[in-house]
């Protein structure tokens, strides 16, 4: 199960599905549609809570059945085959808070998609199967709370990705194959609390990564290729509590020094459970 942090009663709400979210695709259970499993009477799908996970579904056919759509906050549609999202599939839903659209082969997630959902505050899109994002994909929906891209294949980050997340308290970008970072990645994200980075391909951070995130408390670089920290990464971090640097080449003159700090950890940190 991914680490998860709460921060809100709506992201809250879609926790305790992610474990069920986790699991393989039964043959039997297996629908092109939505609305295939909805003839035959799976899925859940009732008030303010949407659930058609691990059905194989191929398509969004059928969501637009959903009746009283102005109600539902929780979407999740994790675990399935879908490769695309039609521009439109959500439009139906402005109240929508948490939608979690992770564990499917999606290679592509267009621009648009989500600007009518200016009331998302949590948004799960690992393990998917993208390389990139399309610029201001996220523009809309500035009261995004929480944000997991882990394992979703991404190699690099368009300018300005997160400037419009004002509200952003977790953004996750663990298990990608990211080799670099602008320096103002982070620039507007007044909020951030907790940022992974774990499992990339970083050699190095500029020094200013994280000079705007005054309320940043735990930081993940494990696992990634960094040979040294710089010094004064952490310098404008007061309220910082715990880094993650284990399963790092980092020069040994380096890691002793880090070694006495008691901030740095060199354990790698748990993405799982």
């Amino acid at each position: 199960m991914k680490r998860i942090f709460m921060y809100s009663a709506s992201v809250m709400a879609i926790s305790a599905f992610l474990a069920v979210s986790c699991n393989a695709v039964d043959p039997e259970r297996s629908f092109h549609s939505v609305k295939d499993a909805m003839e035959s009477g799976e899925g859940f799908y009732e008030g303010d809570f949407i659930q058609f996970n691990n059905l194989g579904l191929k398509s969004l056919e059928g969501l637009e059945l959903i009746s009283n759509p102005e109600l539902v906050e929780t979407l999740v549609l994790s675990g399935n085959d879908l490769k695309s999202i039609p521009i439109g599939s959500f439009d139906r839903f402005p109240n929508l808070k948490s939608l979690n659209l992770s564990m499917n082969p999606i290679t592509e997630l267009s621009k648009g998609l989500f600007d009518r959902l200016v009331n998302l505050d949590g948004l799960y899109l690992y393990d998917l199967s993208l390389k990139s994002l399309p610029a201001g994909i996220f523009d809309a929906n500035t009261k995004l709370i929480q944000l997991n891209l882990d394992d979703s294949g991404l190699s690099s980050l368009p300018n300005g990705i997160f400037d419009k997340l004002v509200n952003l308290k977790g953004l996750f970008l663990g298990g990608n194959e990211l080799t670099k970072l602008q320096p103002d990645l982070f620039k507007y994200l007044e909020n951030l609390w907790d940022i992974a980075l774990w499992g990339n391909a970083l050699e190095r951070l500029p020094e200013e990564l994280f000079a705007a995130n005054r309320k940043l408390n735990t930081v993940d670089i494990s696992q990634n290729k960094l040979i040294t920290i710089p010094r004064e990464l952490f310098a404008k971090n007061p309220a910082l509590e715990l880094v993650y640097v284990g399963d790092n080449p980092l020069i040994k003159e380096r890691k002793e020094q880090l070694m006495k700090n008691k901030l740095y950890s060199f354990e790698v940190s748990p993405k799982v459970g």
